[in-house]
């Protein structure tokens, strides 16, 4: 009588892809959690452009000093969106401050990747 052979992964040898799924997971996840942090703080930097944006045209056609701060009603007509943007790291809503200044965002976050319009 003849044994019949199975052909299967032995436990040494599942252990082994586990291990190597592993060593690529530590690898990758830092980079892929980098890369989101770096889109969201982008995201925002754009917002707090598009903010800036509309308060200067706001000014421009109520003919406001420097020294007004607008609402978020004043710029509206002028985004997009017609609610308040939020930020997209921690969903604070940003400060208009006044016309002469950039907007601004509560987030502090990392060191490297502020939320600030330079």
């Amino acid at each position: 009588m003849r044994r019949r052979r199975r052909s299967a992964f032995t436990l040494v040898e599942i252990m082994i892809v586990i291990l190597v799924i592993g060593m690529l997971l530590n690898i990758a996840t830092p980079a892929f959690l980098h890369a989101r942090d770096l889109g969201q703080a982008r995201a925002c930097v754009a917002n707090l452009r598009n903010i800036t944006s509309a308060k200067e045209q706001f000014a421009l056609e109520h003919d406001a000093s420097n020294t007004y701060t607008p609402v978020w009603s004043d710029i509206s007509p002028y985004i997009k969106s017609k609610s308040a943007p939020l930020c997209p790291t921690n969903g604070s809503v940003y400060q208009l401050n006044d016309i002469k200044s950039y907007a601004a965002c509560s987030y502090g976050g990392p060191v490297g990747l502020p939320h600030v319009l330079n």
